[in-house]
């Protein structure tokens, strides 16, 4: 026993070498010997020229019986995988019996295979359409809480439309490409998201480019009174002059720190309409604030107006 080990220890590079050179011819003989086998592959197709797109997916792989050298299937383990349909006649939606179609399917490069039947599926429905590009903005789907005494204010995408490709019966009626969702909880500062930007149907609709990036503005609820705010006063009739007393009122709004400290009094509406408020008998009335969607009132001072009506001299 330790005349072996001895021996091997002193040969062991000679043995390795002998080994490696009989596994070699062992291989070169092998990989010329013909094989039939079974093989699943992806299954792509391929259309004439960029006109047509297919407008729904066909099974994702497809298997085959085949014939080959042993070299030819190991080689499949380093090359392009997918096995092609080609079918440069079809014009329009079409059954595919896959049994026929034995000289239309291929490998990526020739590699001297033989494909001698197709086992599954025997059959595909090729639906196909116009191909079209258009370009449609990007909606973020989010879900934002943010903590007490800060406002979720807006958000920004990057890019704020993306080119959109595929069948035209399915592209055209499409409005706008959605992000996937942001979820966040107890936000309170402004952030910024990674994005992907979905395919309404992922692998017949193309969107180009698949991300993108949000920034989410987080701000501070912050209180401002407006003063000197005019009170507007619609619908009066024809030959009455009508007069607020006071004329302005001052408006107390809440919002967004970067929204309030900007927002001028043009942006504030006070409104008195005679036709849907004015009672025979009442001086005294409310009034109407309008404000931007991302603002709100709080309190107006005064809370009534008198309202004046004059009429050829007289006051009513």
């Amino acid at each position: 026993m330790e005349r072996l080990k001895a021996y091997l220890k002193e040969n062991y590079r000679s043995l390795l070498g002998s080994f490696l050179l009989a596994l070699i011819l062992w291989v070169s003989i092998s990989s010329e010997k013909m094989y039939t086998t079974q093989i699943r592959l992806p299954l792509k197709v391929g259309l004439a020229g960029d006109s047509l797109t297919l407008v729904r997916k066909i099974p994702e792989f497809i298997t085959l019986r085949v014939k080959g050298t042993g070299r030819m299937l190991f080689s499949l383990n380093f090359r392009d995988k997918n096995i092609y349909l080609n079918i440069p006649d079809i014009k329009k939606t079409r059954l595919i019996d896959l049994s026929e179609q034995k000289e239309n399917l291929h490998f990526p490069a020739e590699n001297g295979m033989e494909i001698l039947s197709v086992i599954s599926p025997r059959r595909i429905l090729l639906e196909v359409d116009k191909k079209i590009e258009r370009r449609l903005p990007v909606r973020v789907v989010h879900s934002i809480q943010t903590v007490p005494g800060y406002l979720f204010v807006s958000q920004s995408v990057k890019p704020d439309t993306v080119r959109v490709s595929g069948p035209q019966k399915l592209v055209l009626p499409l409005k706008a490409i959605h992000t996937d969702s942001i979820i966040k909880k107890e936000a309170k500062y402004p952030f910024t998201s990674k994005v992907r930007l979905l395919s309404p149907r992922p692998g017949i609709i193309f969107v180009t480019p698949q991300k993108g990036q949000v920034t989410t503005t987080i701000e501070p609820i912050v209180e401002r009174t407006l003063y000197n705010v005019p009170i507007k006063l619609v619908n009066i009739p024809k030959g009455l002059q009508a007069v607020a007393e006071p004329a302005m009122i001052s408006v107390r709004v809440k919002g967004g720190e970067t929204r309030i400290t900007n927002l001028t009094n043009d942006e504030i509406t006070v409104i008195f309409d005679y036709k849907l408020s004015f009672h025979k008998g009442v001086m005294e009335y409310p009034m109407q604030i309008v404000t931007p969607a991302d603002i709100t009132w709080l309190e107006v001072v005064p809370q009534k107006f008198v309202l004046q009506l004059i009429q050829k001299g007289n006051t009513l």
